[in-house]
C-alpha cells in the first residue's frame, strides 16, 4: 500500500490542529535518523489524528504481540519545556532557527541558519526543549530556539533545573488505519535502527 498521498494530508491535517505543546520536531532525538522498526507489544494499538493524547482517536487496531508497524514520519513533542539556569555569565553558541514552535526535518537538514553566541547572564533561566545528538540540544533564548552545538548539560555554567516532559511519535498504517502512535515503550515499541 502506497502511504505516500494518505501521509501527505495526514501530514497537513496535523499541522492545523491546536495543540499543548511547547515545542516539536520531527527529528528523533539521538544519533540516528530515526527507528527503523517499531512493534506492539500489546494486544490493540490506537491510532490519534495527530501528535498528542489529547487528539482523537481515528480507530483502536486489534494486532498480535510483536506485530511490525509500518511508518514514514516522526515526530518529537515537548509538552512542557525543562530548564537550565546559568550559574556564571556565558554565551550559548549554535544555529538561530528563530521563533518557532515546529521544526521540520527537511527545514533542519536545508540549513541557512545563522550560527551565533547568544551571552546568557549568571542568574538567567533558559528552557531546554529537546535532547537532539552528539552532546547537542534544543534550547530557547530570549524566544528563539537554538541548536545549541554543547547542550548547557554539559557545561559546568549551567545547572539543570528541569527536565523536558517529552513524547515521540510515529505516523504509522496498522492494517488499512493511518494515524500517530505514541512510541512510549508500553504498547509501541523501538527494536532496531535505521544507519
Amino acid at each position: 500500500m502506497n502511504l505516500a498521498p494518505v501521509l501527505f494530508l495526514m501530514v497537513g491535517l496535523a499541522g492545523q490542529v491546536a495543540r499543548e505543546a511547547t515545542f516539536e520536531s520531527d527529528l528523533w532525538p539521538g544519533e540516528r535518523l530515526f527507528p527503523e522498526r517499531l512493534v506492539a507489544s500489546c494486544g490493540e494499538v490506537g491510532l490519534r489524528e495527530s501528535p498528542s493524547e489529547r487528539a482523537r482517536v481515528v480507530r483502536h487496531v486489534p494486532v498480535p504481540k510483536g506485530y511490525a508497524i509500518n511508518f514514514e514520519q516522526t515526530r518529537y513533542v515537548t509538552l512542557e519545556a525543562g530548564s537550565f539556569q546559568a550559574l556564571s555569565g556565558i554565551k550559548v553558541r549554535g544555529r538561530v532557527l528563530g521563533a518557532i514552535r515546529y521544526l521540520s526535518k527537511d527545514a533542519y537538514y536545508r540549513g541557512g541558519y545563522a550560527t551565533k553566541e547568544i551571552e546568557v547572564a549568571a542568574g538567567t533561566t533558559i528552557d531546554y526543549l529537546q535532547y537532539r545528538a552528539e552532546g547537542s540540544c534544543f534550547v530557547r533564548v530570549q524566544g528563539d530556539v537554538i541548536d545549541a552545538a554543547m547542550c548547557p548539560s554539559h557545561q559546568e555554567a549551567f545547572q539543570m533545573v528541569k527536565e523536558p516532559t517529552v513524547e515521540k511519535w510515529a505516523l504509522a498504517a496498522v492494517g488499512d488505519v493511518i494515524g500517530w502512535v505514541n512510541v512510549d515503550g508500553t504498547c509501541v515499541n523501538v527494536i532496531a535502527w535505521r544507519k
